[in-house]
């Protein structure tokens, strides 16, 4: 990811920030299944894996708070700035949902529910 989609990303992330009923939604274009939404200090994203994300959760930081193997994890991160959080967006993406050079869709929105890890 480049220095702009960073930016980008940080600028949801505060706009997230200033509202704790806001989420603000990042997802792959094209590939519904790979996504990531921060919003209340939390991150949620999908998962595809089986494994425990611990080892991975402690690699990007925050604490681990729920996960299910395929669906998704969701992660504390309280009192991350928001360019720390777009980066662990950045590095997840890359990391686990396998980003390459895919368009990413950005939404902020109030919670109403999550997207649907099914």
């Amino acid at each position: 990811m480049n220095s702009e989609e960073i930016a980008d990303i940080s600028q949801r992330i505060r706009h997230a920030m200033s509202d704790p009923t806001l989420c603000a939604t990042f997802q792959l274009a094209q590939e519904t299944g790979k996504w990531i939404q921060y919003g209340d200090d939390r991150i949620n994203a999908a998962y595809p894996s089986h494994l425990d994300p611990s080892a991975l959760v402690a690699t990007l930081g925050g604490q681990l708070e729920c996960w299910e193997a395929h669906k998704y994890v969701t992660v504390v991160i309280a009192g991350t700035e928001a360019t720390a959080v777009a980066r662990w967006i950045d590095a997840y993406f890359r990391w686990v949902l396998s980003r390459r050079d895919a368009a990413m869709t950005f939404r902020v929105s109030r919670f109403q529910r999550c997207i649907d890890p099914v």
